[in-house]
């Protein structure tokens, strides 16, 4: 698994990796993240491996989750 503290500090991925983008001029918007934890003494948290040719985040692991759209509030 990828160390978080080794890529996430930036807020952006590095060159050459399949993330080469100006974080600036991408819009913000609503997302929604899943924590799922086993309350047991082996403590276990579901996460997702993201596919390694992703444009964002690409080969990271992640909690589940996503974009909040518009219909979302209904």
């Amino acid at each position: 698994m990828t160390d978080p503290s080794q890529t996430a500090s930036t807020g952006h991925a590095s060159p050459g990796s399949g993330g080469d983008y100006d974080p600036e001029s991408i819009p913000i918007r609503s997302a929604a993240t899943v924590l799922i934890l086993a309350d047991r003494p082996d403590l276990q948290v579901l996460m997702l491996k993201r596919n390694a040719r992703s444009v964002f985040v690409g080969d990271m692991w992640v909690f589940p989750g996503g974009a909040v759209d518009p219909e979302d509030a209904t």
